[in-house]
């Protein structure tokens, strides 16, 4: 897929045609997310997990854009709920194979309510990061949206309903967890990175992330998020 791609720069796509022409013996599959979720990692091939992952990001990409042979992170013709889908799956992903610390997981709760559960919407997570080894736990929701801040009356402010979700999900974590709640956009003219602190336990913050910049930046960026040292 990628050797045939009319967006992946020139030298990348002769390179993965000389991948190609090395594997001449071995048969195409028809890929289906299946066949990624179903594999299993150990000592033996555990070096080929990240690469997977990558696999499984391409391969949801192309599904996204519609554009058989012609696609690409950045120029595929997505609308805004793709967009979102693929900004959530890359931090996903990111963080399920770049950081050792944290079990990454989509963790669905159960409202503290007593009344019929039937007609209360589900609580779901983009991404919960619950560390291995002690009490604490982030919950990431990753929010395309071409402006960060909402506008009323001319008052610029971070988008009510992006707040009010992640606080909900705060609120329904175990007493003696020590959780972060952190809202991630896309960059678009406007840097932000904010902290707000409900108590010694719970913390609020907000970033973005330009997509434009090199990968190292990026990189180092998300892992900066994840580590929750303050200021970069």
């Amino acid at each position: 897929m990628l050797s045939s791609n009319r967006l992946v720069k020139k030298e990348t796509s002769i390179r993965c045609f000389k991948c190609v022409e090395r594997l001449g013996l071995v048969e195409d599959i028809k890929l289906t997310k299946h066949m990624f979720i179903r594999n299993t990692y150990h000592r033996n091939n555990l070096y080929y997990k990240r690469m997977m992952h990558i696999a499984l990001m391409l391969y949801e990409l192309s599904l996204l854009s519609h554009k058989s042979g012609n696609w690409s992170l950045f120029t595929a013709e997505l609308d805004d709920g793709a967009m979102n889908q693929l900004f959530e799956k890359f931090l996903f992903h990111f963080y399920r194979a770049e950081q050792q610390d944290y079990r990454v997981s989509v963790e669905q709760m159960q409202w503290k309510l007593e009344g019929n559960p039937s007609l209360l919407p589900t609580m779901r997570t983009d991404i919960s990061l619950t560390h291995k080894h002690e009490k604490q736990k982030i919950i990431m929701d990753a929010k395309f949206y071409k402006n960060v801040f909402q506008e009323y009356y001319g008052k610029a402010s971070f988008h009510s309903h992006n707040m009010y979700q992640l606080f909900t999900y705060l609120m329904h974590q175990e007493n003696d967890v020590q959780v972060r709640g952190i809202l991630i956009y896309p960059f678009n003219g406007t840097e932000v990175n904010e902290t707000y602190r409900w108590s010694e336990r719970v913390s609020v913050e907000i970033y973005t992330l330009n997509l434009e910049e090199s990968w190292h930046r990026i990189y180092e960026k998300l892992k900066f998020i994840c580590s929750g040292i303050s200021n970069l």
